[in-house]
C-alpha cells in the first residue's frame, strides 16, 4: 500500500521492483489472480518467475548504486515483464482451485458451478431447486458442509445439523438416530458431500432429513473426448 502511494503498479516486474517480497509469497499471487489485471497469462508468469526476480534485484541494484530512489526511475512497464507465452494458462477450472487454496475464497464463481452439468446428470438437484419441493419430496442434493454440529437434546436421543451450500443456495440439513453414527465421520471431515433425503416445511422454510450421505471429491468436468463419463467421486460412506 506504501509503494501504492507512489502510482499504481504497471507490471509483476514494476511490483517486484517496488515491493521486495520472498519468492514464495509472489507465486502465491500469482496463483491466486492478484495480476490478473495487468497480466492474463499466470502459469506463464510462475515459469519465468525467478528471471523477473533477477531483472527485479538488478534494478533495484542499479538504483541503489545511483543513489536514486525508486519511485524517481524509469520503473518497467508491461511489455518488461517475462512470460512465457508459449505454455497453455491455467484452466478456468485450476485458477479457481488456486485462488480457493490461497485465500479461502474464490472470486469467479462458486466451485459447485463448475461440476453443475455432472451432477444434474446425476439426477442430483441444486439447494433452491430442493428447497421449492412439496414436504415429503426426496431428492438428492450435494454442497459444502457449513457448521456441522450436534447440540444436546432434553429427550437424549441422537442428532446433528449442518448447512448445505452450491452455487444456488443453502439448506439446513438434518440427521438423527443411527444415521448420526453411521455417517458423522463423513460430515466432520468431508468438506463436500453428496445428500439423499426427504424436503421438511415449516412456515417459508424448507429443510432436508438426510437417509443417505457420501462424500465428494472435487475435480474438473469430464474430458471431451468422453462426454458419457461421469464425475469420479469418492466410494459410498
Amino acid at each position: 500500500m506504501e509503494a501504492r502511494q507512489n502510482g499504481l503498479f504497471h507490471s509483476l516486474l514494476d511490483f517486484c521492483v517496488r515491493v521486495p517480497l520472498r519468492r514464495d509469497l509472489v507465486e502465491s499471487l500469482i496463483l491466486c489472480g492478484a495480476f490478473e489485471g495487468l497480466h492474463e497469462h499466470r502459469r506463464g508468469l510462475l515459469w519465468r518467475l525467478d528471471e523477473t526476480i533477477s531483472k527485479a534485484m538488478a534494478w533495484r541494484a542499479e538504483a541503489e548504486l545511483n543513489s536514486h530512489r525508486l519511485p524517481g526511475l524509469h520503473l518497467p512497464g508491461a511489455d518488461d515483464t517475462p512470460i512465457a507465452w508459449e505454455i497453455d494458462d491455467f484452466s478456468d477450472w485450476d485458477k479457481m482451485m488456486w485462488e480457493w487454496r490461497i485465500i479461502g475464497v474464490t472470486t469467479s464463481c462458486h466451485p459447485f458451478a463448475h461440476l453443475r452439468d455432472d451432477l444434474t446428470a446425476r439426477g442430483i438437484v441444486t439447494c433452491h431447486e430442493a428447497m421449492q419441493q412439496k414436504a415429503g419430496t426426496r431428492v438428492t442434493i450435494a454442497g459444502l458442509t457449513l457448521r456441522p454440529h450436534r447440540p444436546p437434546s432434553k429427550s437424549g436421543g441422537q442428532h446433528l445439523f449442518t448447512t448445505l451450500e452450491d452455487e444456488t443456495a443453502y439448506i439446513q440439513a438434518a440427521f438423527y438416530g443411527a444415521l448420526v453414527e453411521d455417517c458423522i465421520s463423513t460430515i466432520l471431515l468431508s468438506p463436500r458431500i453428496i445428500a439423499r433425503g426427504v424436503i421438511k416445511r415449516v412456515g417459508l422454510g424448507a429443510s432436508i432429513e438426510v437417509e443417505r450421505v457420501m462424500p465428494l471429491r472435487l475435480q474438473p468436468k469430464v474430458r471431451q473426448d468422453q462426454p458419457g463419463e461421469k464425475l469420479q467421486q469418492d466410494a459410498m460412506a
